[in-house]
């Protein structure tokens, strides 16, 4: 009778030590479902349309500036405030022969995002390639290196309209083979696609 007792004695101790065990390591592993949800808030789409008027930095020799206007979208993966993906868009100036341009850039667009309660302050960043035509070269083409800064106000939970400036540098070559550079201002509008924002409870 004393060895049943003694083994019911060790059985009982055994399974309150498993019962202890799976306590504490309970409350540990309970959070494991939640992660995948994180995850998937990385890495969110998000995009840009920007339209505004172009004009070409220094007067022709009559004095007239070139004037332009141009459409162009960024797409990006967003990741928190930073925003990584590219830049496309069409773009035509206007102006004398030696000004007349019409052309597309291809780059690379990097955006930094400050957001506030309504609104966000937005830099971007842009570098890539660019083709085209010009009035006096059938073809043109060469380095596009661009940035812009705008203040965006919200208007739903994933879209914001917001007002800046864009400014366009285009590095290529004329007729005689030399280094031919022009840069663009453009005070633009922008109707931007976003992910909602986080709501962090407590």
């Amino acid at each position: 009778m004393r060895r049943r007792f003694r083994r019911s004695e060790r059985i009982a101790f055994a399974l309150c030590v498993t019962l202890s065990l799976a306590s504490a390591i309970a409350p540990t592993s309970s959070p494991v479902p939640f992660a995948p949800a994180r995850a998937r808030a990385e890495g969110r789409a998000a995009g840009a349309l920007t339209s505004g008027l172009l004009v070409l930095s220094g007067p022709d020799v009559g004095g007239r500036r070139a004037l332009g206007g141009g459409l162009a979208v960024d797409l990006w993966q967003s990741f928190g405030a930073l925003r990584l993906g590219m830049y496309t868009g069409l773009q035509i100036v206007g102006g004398t022969d030696s000004q007349a341009l019409v052309f597309t850039p291809l780059a690379a667009s990097l955006a930094v995002v400050l957001d506030a309660e309504r609104t966000s302050f937005e830099v971007r960043i842009r570098a890539g390639g660019y083709g085209g035509a010009a009035h006096d070269r059938a073809f043109v083409g060469g380095v596009y290196l661009g940035t812009g800064v705008f203040l965006d106000f919200a208007v739903s939970p994933h879209a914001a309209i917001g007002i800046g400036g864009e400014l366009h540098l285009l590095i290529g070559s004329n007729n005689r083979s030399e280094v031919d550079s022009r840069a663009l201002f453009s005070p633009s509008i922008t109707l931007m696609y976003r992910p909602s924002r986080a709501i962090h409870e407590p």
